[in-house]
């Protein structure tokens, strides 16, 4: 899907860091999200934050926890253009 994307449908797709953040939540979590602590299969996402809290054992995991943009002080935004920029140059990357 996203190797035939050009430069205005990226933006369109992922012009937003709320875009980028369910972007990252449906990758990590595809058939749902899934406590780490209790195997809970319910989770509520809160609006404040990105993090999702278990409905069960009410333990709150970070969207971006586990990933490359953990603890990352830049934009999921700016990752998004980097990552897609860096995939997208047909003179390779060193």
């Amino acid at each position: 899907m996203y190797q035939s994307m050009n430069i205005l449908e990226f933006q369109e797709c992922f012009g937003t860091e709320k875009a980028c953040i369910d972007e990252v939540y449906n990758r990590r979590w595809p058939e749902g999200f899934i406590c780490p602590r209790c195997d809970h299969h319910d989770g509520t996402r809160l609006s404040t934050r990105p993090v999702v809290q278990c409905t069960s054992c009410r333990r709150q995991t970070s969207i971006t926890s586990g990933t490359l943009f953990h603890r990352s002080k830049v934009p999921l935004r700016n990752w998004f253009w980097l990552i897609f920029l860096m995939s997208m140059d047909k003179g390779g990357i060193s």
